[in-house]
């Protein structure tokens, strides 16, 4: 993919199928490629930068007008997990690392559907900033409403005393690499 003002080689092409051409990237990629970064959740293109999308001999094999995107945080979740832990589709929580670079990050989306696996997605910037490693696991904390913690929950974290309920997120997170 190419911008006003840099390029990214070897770019993974994956599904699903969308209506529109979409290109996720980080912020850090943003700043390179010289395009305004533009957090959305996926398929949400409607005014957003634009690129070239480059063929292998890095001759320009279409140019979008609009569809480059970086990923707002999400956490995917099976209807039946999200039915015991009292979450919904599209609610928003605040996602806690733990380790010794630990975060908070609000404002994260809670995707609900019997497809899912239970899954959260962060971008590398997000994960290069809590030194997220394989296999880390972290909490969800709802500010709203009473969460039932699953009925094994990991022990906490992070030293943070989050406000609200929390309920223990028991499956990896995964970022652009996974």
């Amino acid at each position: 993919i190419e911008g006003p003002k840099g390029k990214i080689d070897n770019v993974v092409i994956l599904g699903p199928l969308r209506e529109h051409t979409q290109v996720e990237i980080s912020v850090t990629d943003a700043r390179g490629l010289g395009l305004e970064a533009c957090v959305r959740q996926s398929g949400d293109v409607k005014g957003t930068p634009g690129c070239s999308l480059l063929n292998r001999n890095n001759g320009c094999g279409a140019v979008i007008d609009e569809g480059v995107i970086v990923a707002k945080r999400h956490i995917h979740l099976h209807t039946s997990t999200a039915k015991k832990w009292g979450l919904c589709d599209n609610e928003t929580v605040t996602l806690l690392i733990g380790g010794s670079r630990g975060l908070a990050f609000d404002d994260t989306t809670v995707r609900v559907s019997d497809k899912f696996a239970d899954y959260a997605h962060i971008d590398y910037d997000e994960a290069n900033a809590c030194m997220l490693k394989k296999g880390m696991t972290g909490r969800i904390i709802k500010t709203g409403g009473k969460v039932h913690a699953p009925d094994n929950p990991i022990p906490a974290q992070s030293t943070a005393k989050p406000q609200g309920s929390t309920v223990a997120f028991e499956h990896s997170v995964l970022t652009e690499a996974d």
